[in-house]
């Protein structure tokens, strides 16, 4: 298009970020009933409540429009919310992964949780419950971009404390995900150690 081609497009844009926050909005109001049912019961029997998801939508971020595109944050730094018995309201600032998210739920249900090579993750429980603090500098996450119909695959990230290293299958990309969390400043040069 000509002159109003990008007022058509930036229309467009609105529209779909106005349908996201929709969906997102109706997302929260079935929360609401479900967890509205346990709302008479004793905090000591109260579920165990968890909310996450299995990517983020770009929506323009990195010049992306939705998801499966890349391993920036927009796309893989997810909400991971728990809440239940023994679970300390915080922020936990420690780098998790949602491969934790399996050991975590065992161990909050009262079992041991499997470690070594049994399962990928480690449980949480002790962050949520207050038994450990996080650390900052500590934790670690994995992605990658699953070759299929739409994907071509071989991209990989890794998070390690507040360092997030991509390869993009071209090259290398680090960032200081909480000092620039938008991923704009790749320091793998300014940075190679």
């Amino acid at each position: 298009g000509g002159a109003g081609g990008g007022a058509d497009a930036t229309k467009v844009e609105e529209e779909k970020r106005k349908m996201y926050d929709r969906t997102l909005t109706q997302a929260d109001a079935i929360m609401l009933v479900a967890l509205g049912a346990f709302a008479e019961r004793a905090p000591d029997r109260a579920p165990i409540t968890i909310v996450t998801a299995d990517h983020g939508e770009s929506l323009g971020d990195h010049g992306a429009p939705y998801h499966a595109t890349d391993l920036y944050n927009s796309n893989i730094h997810v909400p991971f919310v728990l809440a239940g018995p023994g679970i300390k309201p915080q922020r936990v600032a420690e780098t998790v992964s949602l491969t934790d998210l399996t050991p975590t739920i065992i161990e909050l249900a009262g079992f041991d949780p499997p470690t070594g090579n049994h399962i990928d993750g480690r449980s949480l429980a002790d962050l949520l419950t207050g038994r450990r603090l996080g650390d900052p500098t500590g934790g670690i996450a994995f992605a990658a971009m699953i070759k299929d119909r739409s994907n071509a695959g071989g991209v990989t990230a890794l998070v390690r404390g507040n360092w997030k290293l991509i390869d993009n299958s071209v090259g290398l990309e680090l960032y200081d995900v909480r000092a620039d969390p938008g991923e704009r400043i790749n320091l793998v040069n300014v940075r190679p150690e």
